[in-house]
């Protein structure tokens, strides 16, 4: 991967990406995204950009100032603290953040099938949310994220 987007920076970015930055300059960092797709969510506009190559998705509002809001991060050589995270199981994940006084968080399964199960990790303090696939990490997402029953 490159060096450039490893560093998962929790309330800043990923890597030499930040928050509030303009598509112009994401470009300037990222390069062209391989897909951009549009959808909207509770109302809100927004529009994502795929980079298959660095494992990371990004999105802007487009109601608000479109700058860079949210960051989704699958690449298993992302590094939070100096530690991979993906694809190691939800107890790993819980014990390797306790190491590091990351323990207020509020954990919800958002979706179950017989197959699969869907279970978040969200630590609003941080902009933090950590998405489990049957019990393995798969998307680290960052952002600024409120808890519902707060908003």
């Amino acid at each position: 991967m490159n060096n450039d987007f490893v560093t998962i920076l929790p309330g800043e970015g990923f890597g030499k990406l930040r928050f509030s930055m303009t598509r112009d300059e994401v470009v300037n960092v990222a390069g062209k995204p391989d897909e951009i797709e549009d959808f909207t969510y509770s109302g809100e506009t927004v529009e994502t950009w795929h980079y298959d190559k660095y494992d990371f998705s990004i999105s802007f509002e487009k109601n608000l100032d479109s700058s860079l809001d949210s960051i989704a991060i699958s690449s298993p050589d992302a590094l939070l603290n100096g530690e991979r995270l993906i694809d190691k199981t939800k107890s790993e994940v819980v014990q390797i953040l306790n190491k590091m006084n990351i323990t207020d968080f509020e954990e919800e399964t958002v979706e179950e099938d017989q197959d699969t199960t869907v279970t978040l990790l969200s630590f609003y303090d941080l902009g933090l949310i950590l998405w489990f696939e049957n019990d393995f990490l798969t998307e680290i997402q960052l952002g600024i994220f409120e808890d519902e029953e707060d908003s």
